[in-house]
């Protein structure tokens, strides 16, 4: 029993390290994603208050949350300049590969069809 209490102790502390490493990513994926909105509502503008004000200020604890993450922090920062002033791109441009082509076909044939039917 004591050697089943030890495995559990130790898989507990290596997921652990797992678990604030997930944190820290998702924490800055959140914070990034939150300075891309464009909504008007206070909640989101607010958010993105805060975002920016996390991300960009010198005193508080985001360098240690890149750390944990094993991010850059000035690699980050550039990032979130980048999404403040262009926005979050985050579809890929259309290509003329041939599964777009054949995809653009049967959504334009399927439009066709709603049309012929209504």
């Amino acid at each position: 029993m004591k050697n089943i209490q030890m495995e559990a102790s130790l898989v507990n502390s290596q997921n652990s390290a797992d678990v604030w490493v997930r944190l820290a990513k998702a924490k800055i994926a959140t914070a990034l994603l939150d300075l891309a909105t464009t909504s008007k509502r206070s909640e989101y503008v607010s958010d993105k208050i805060q975002s920016e004000i996390w991300i960009f200020n010198k005193s508080s604890d985001f360098v240690l949350w890149c750390d944990t993450a094993g991010f850059d922090p000035y690699y980050i920062r550039t990032k979130a300049k980048d999404i403040l002033k262009n926005g979050l791109n985050h579809r890929a441009k259309a290509t003329k590969a041939k599964n777009y082509i054949i995809k653009k076909f049967y959504r334009d044939r399927s439009k066709n069809n709603e049309k012929n039917r209504a």
